[in-house]
Order: structure tokens, then sequence, then C-alpha cells
């Protein structure tokens, strides 16, 4: 770690150039970053494993570590007294946050959208401190995971809303097998045998909370009467069909003649089974965003279930269409189950789901490939003959993907589907794409060398902007459409080969491309328009 990785303006970190790893913020910082203006640069480093804030600092402002992909952990010294909002926003990778303050000032929302995070160590900081109501679970998780290192006041605080809460928070201890979670329940007599089923057993076993299950099944064998094991023993779950009172307390939906489009799911069950019908009208549809933590007005308190506790989906036969980012970050989703029958599926519809991804960490649902998995994705990835359609930001930040070969199935490449892939170095697109979308290769900085298949039409709005390791291209015959900032800031770009004669150049598709030459052929319509573009060329 270098000081010069460092730009320190009157004791306030403005901005980091290093490469990552584990970083250590040099001692004398004051504060972190100048507030969301400012970028202090962390979302650009790839591979960054820790950071270590010194004792010196007593700010982190708004937005400091916004998007710091790939951070996994954090210690905030006692020294700071402020944290500002939405400081940790985005941080996708961020697993563990350790805390050693007694009082901090929170602004809010400091750790929204954190989907890794798995707990958060603060032994002496007030359970209240955050405002945010799915951050206390976390906080809980920090206490479990190690109750000796809270003493006093602190302890009792975190038992007590254990206690207090463990109707809603069992599901959550179970879900990542939290057994030390489920023992502090029992070493303070809170399971019993009225409550050791329908409270600790069936969510155990619905989760798959193998270690939980085992220290439940060890408790009833030490703690129950033969009376009571077999009473639990016979029990048959009773399924009713729900009514339509019922139905409309679950379901958000929209009637279309004879037919139901549902729009919202307003239940938490980890297995979500959608109906057939409600009242006398069918279930035809699922909304946009219907199961989709970003859909618009999804409030707060909602956006951790959809996230991360619906683990499986039924989708009944009569669905013939799912909407655009139905189960957009769903992360928990393991399993769905679809009609056979043929049936639409929108944009983004599974894309976020990685527990949905194959063994090469690819998210495919019939012939669309919807996303990967940050945790199984190669760095050299083929995709497979099953798929025509690489969907919109498919592997949008995919930071370590080198390598793609499309299969000769492949007819479409979605908007954004490779924006932001900062290592991608080689694609091979086969003859059989014929449209590439808006920002597909978008600040590709590493990629060296493209090749566009005749089949395409048109060169979408900047579908190669910032592709700064580019030098030449390309443009067969069949392209007529050239959109605006297509190729803008490919600062090393020397040569763009323009086969058709009659060529539309959209804004700015060449601006800031200073070694640029346009080789055109001569007499053409193209040449006057590469012109007036104010774009050195060459007629060939």
């Amino acid at each position: 770690m270098k000081e010069k990785d460092f730009v320190i303006e009157d004791d306030i970190l403005v901005e980091y150039s290093g490469k990552g790893g584990d970083i250590i913020i040099p001692d004398g910082v004051r504060k972190i970053g100048k507030g969301w203006q400012w970028d202090t640069h962390f979302r650009d480093v790839e591979n960054i494993d820790s950071i270590t804030i010194p004792e010196s600092v007593e700010e982190i402002v708004d937005g400091a570590f916004r998007f710091t992909k790939t951070l996994k952990r954090i210690e905030i010294p006692k020294s700071v007294k402020v944290i500002g909002r939405s400081a940790f926003w985005r941080c996708d990778s961020l697993e563990e946050v350790y805390i050693y303050g007694d009082s901090i000032k929170a602004y809010g929302k400091v750790f929204e959208d954190c989907s890794s995070l798995k707990r958060i160590v603060a032994p002496y900081l007030p359970l209240n401190t955050f405002s945010e109501p799915e951050v206390k679970p976390l906080m809980l998780m920090g206490y479990i995971e190690d109750p000796g290192r809270y003493e006093g006041e602190q302890s009792k605080q975190y038992l007590k809303y254990l206690i207090s809460q463990r109707k809603k928070l069992i599901p959550i201890l179970l879900k990542t097998d939290c057994v030390k979670g489920i023992k502090i329940l029992a070493d303070n007599k809170k399971i019993d045998a009225d409550n050791f089923d329908e409270e600790y057993f069936q969510p155990a076993s619905a989760a798959n909370a193998l270690q939980s299950i085992a220290f439940l099944l060890e408790w009833k064998n030490q703690n129950m009467s033969y009376d009571d094991k077999l009473q639990i023993s016979d029990k048959e779950p009773e399924i009713k069909p729900l009514s339509l009172t019922e139905l409309k307390k679950l379901w958000a939906f929209e009637e279309k003649g004879d037919s139901i489009v549902i729009t919202d799911y307003k239940g938490d069950d980890e297995a979500v089974i959608i109906p057939d019908t409600i009242g006398d009208k069918k279930v035809i549809g699922l909304g946009e965003f219907v199961f989709s933590p970003e859909k618009p007005k999804r409030t707060a308190k909602r956006k951790p279930y959809f996230n991360s506790s619906i683990k499986s989906v039924i989708v009944p036969d009569g669905v013939t269409e799912i909407g655009n980012g139905a189960f957009l970050n769903c992360g928990g989703l393991k399993e769905i189950k679809l009609p056979k029958t043929s049936m639409s599926i929108g944009k983004e519809a599974f894309r976020g789901c990685e527990n949905l991804a194959n063994a090469d960490g690819l998210i495919i649902i019939n012939d669309v490939l919807y996303g990967f998995s940050k945790q199984t994705i190669k760095e050299n990835v083929i995709i497979p003959d099953c798929v025509t359609v690489v969907g919109d930001r498919a592997f949008f930040e995919c930071f370590s993907i080198k390598k793609v070969v499309l299969s000769k199935s492949v007819q479409s490449i979605g908007v954004s589907s490779f924006g932001e892939c900062l290592a991608l170095q080689e694609i091979e697109i086969p003859s059989s794409v014929c449209e590439i979308g808006a920002g597909a290769f978008f600040h590709c900085k590493e990629l060296s060398k493209v090749e566009i298949p005749d089949a395409v039409k048109r060169i979408e709005d900047t579908t190669f902007m910032k592709c700064i390791q580019l030098k030449r291209v390309i443009i067969p015959k069949n392209v007529s459409q050239i959109g605006v900032w297509a190729f803008n800031q490919c600062n090393r770009l020397e040569e763009i080969v323009i086969e058709c004669v009659d060529a539309e150049i959209g804004q700015w598709a060449f601006d800031n491309c200073a070694k640029l030459t346009v080789s055109v052929v001569k007499g053409s319509a193209t040449k006057e328009r590469v012109k007036e573009a104010g774009v050195s060329f060459k007629e060939v």
C-alpha cells in the first residue's frame, strides 16, 4: 500500500487510485469523502478484500463507499462519530462490518442494498443506532456469533430483542442455519412442547437448516415426554383452499375481462405457489417487478424479503406472460417451476437470481440468458447452444469475465448486456447475431478486438463507448445506421472501415477519438456525413 494511492486534502480523503486488496487508509485522515457530488473511486477497484480505517477518522460522509462492489469486510474504529446517508450503498459483496464505537450518529440507509451482508458486530453500540428495521437483525447476528464480546446492558438489550421478537427472527436465523441463535433461545427456555413444531421444527425443515434440525431433534429427545413426541410426529399439515378474501390479502392484481394479472405479492412464505384462479377468473400473467425488490414504491421493510427470503415459486399452467423484471434480484430464489406451454417472458425477468444459475454460473430460462452468479461465473465463458438471446444487462458489471464465446444459436445481444465488464478482453460473436443492443459493450475497457456480423443493420447508441483498447473496427455494408455516442471516447481507436455507402451517423458517434481515421467508399454519401461530423477520413 502506497501513500501515493490516496489523494488527501485538508485531512479529507477525496480519492483512491490503488489496486485494491487489503486497503489501509493512512493515519491522519479525519474525514472520508466530500459528499455525493464527489467520488472516492473505491467503486472502480476490482479486488478490494477489506478496508482498514485509522483511529484519526471522525466522519464517513454520504455515499463515501457507495458501489464498492468487491469489498467484503470493513472495520470502523471508535473514533468515528458520524456515518452519512447511504455510506455503503450497493456494496454487493460486503459480508461483515465491525463497529467499535459506543455512539454514532447515522443519517439513514447506511447499508442500503448490501445484499450479502451477514452480520454487524457492534458490541458497544445501542441496538437502535440505525433507523432501518432490516439492520437490527444483522446487529443481532453479530451478537449471536460471539455473545461474550457484549457486556452488561448491551448484552441484556440484544437478548431481550431476540426473545421478544423471536417469531419474526427465527426464520432469519434458520435461513443461514444459525444454530447458535436457536441454542440461545433454548438456554433461555423459549422452546417447549407447545411451540416446538410450529415455531421451530417446521421452519427449520422448510429452510433445510441441517445443523438446527439436528440440534432440535436432540433437544426433543432430551426434553419432551413420549406423549408430546407422539403428538408432534402424528401431525399432518392441513391444506385448505383459500377464500377470495384470503387471496386478496396475499395478492394484488388487475382484472382484464375474464382474466387476472398478478401485480404484487403481500405474503411472506419462502415457498410461493401462485394460484391458478382468483375468484372465478383465471390467472394468465405476472406483472412487471411482481416479486422484485426493485419494484417501484417497494417499501424498505419489504425489500429484504423479496431479495433473499423467497426460495421457490410455482407458476400455474394458465400463465402465458411474465412481465419485465418479474423476479429481478430475487437472490434467494433457488427453484422456479414454469408452465410447459409457450409463454412470453419480459426483459431482465430473472437477472440477479444467482441461485438459479447453472454449474457454469449462467442464469438461463428457456432460451434466454438472463444473468450470472458472481460466486460461480468463470473467466472464460461459453454460451451454450440452447441460448438464442443474451438478455438486457445479462453480464452488466461482471468484473471477472475475460473471454466470451457465443454459440451459433445466439441471434440477439441485449441492451447493456456486457456493459462495464471491465476485464473483458475478447468476445466471439457468430454470424447468426442480427441485433446488438445499445450500450452492449459500454466501458469494456480491455476489449481490444470485435467483429461485427454481416446480419447486423444498426450500431445502437453508446454500443462501444469507452472501449479504450479498440484500435480497428470494420462495420459491414448492411449497417446503415451508427448511433449517438456509438464509439465516443474510444481514444486508442485508429481506424473504422464503413462499408455502407449511405450510412447515417448519429451525433458525437466518433467524438473524443483523437487518433481515428474513418475509411469510406469513394464518392459515397457516407463520406459526406463523416466529413460533416468533423472526423478525419480517407476514401477507398
